[in-house]
């Protein structure tokens, strides 16, 4: 009982330092801010909030510092897909492709039958032109998942990297029936139209 005291007084502790961070951070003290995010965060390591807080503080100093707290919390939470996510969203954006798709595996792997972990995965594995077979086994689940347009459009993508046009002529197709007015999806079309000899 004592130690279970503890644990509530101290996320209750970080939630008050959480709080006050916020707004300093709305007066402008954000050097002040930032110290109390460090201290929520070491109070309660699972205040997602206050990794957050304190990310977006860091974004002045540059995306080295960011990308250090981003794998300060995703240790801290290693169970929490979001936070994987976060972490492969930043890493593709510094070009770190392997890494990304790792955390995007992970993100998969601990929300199996969440549609953003296979999206982000493919993503990944688009910009980095690596594994194409596994980007292929998960936009078929993509699809399964959430038939939406943008990822029927994710799915055509892959199908189209690895010679699939037919495919990927298919899948765009089916992206236009859900959304038939979005320019990107009809001009993704027409091209594939002309590769296919399809346009006069």
């Amino acid at each position: 009982e004592p130690e279970e005291k503890l644990k509530m007084e101290m996320r209750d502790s970080a939630e008050l330092y959480y709080l006050a961070a916020r707004i300093l951070t709305q007066l402008g003290r954000q050097p002040e801010a930032t110290m109390l995010t460090r201290r929520a965060t070491l109070h309660n390591p699972s205040n997602l909030s206050a990794w957050r807080l304190w990310m977006q503080l860091a974004q002045s100093e540059g995306n080295a510092t960011v990308l250090e707290i981003c794998r300060a919390m995703v240790e801290a939470n290693r169970d929490e897909p979001s936070v994987h996510f976060e972490l492969g969203a930043l890493q593709m954006a510094a070009g770190q492709f392997d890494d990304a798709a790792m955390s995007m595996e992970s993100v998969v792997r601990l929300a199996p039958e969440d549609p953003a972990g296979y999206a982000g995965l493919i993503r990944v594995l688009l910009a980095s032109g690596k594994h194409a077979e596994r980007a292929l086994d998960c936009s078929e689940k993509l699809v399964q998942l959430a038939p939406l347009a943008k990822h029927y459009d994710l799915r055509a993508q892959t199908l189209a990297v690895s010679g699939g046009m037919q495919g990927a002529w298919e899948n765009l197709q089916r992206a236009l029936e859900l959304e038939p007015d979005n320019p990107q999806y009809q001009f993704a079309k027409s091209q594939l139209e002309k590769l296919l000899g399809r346009q006069p």
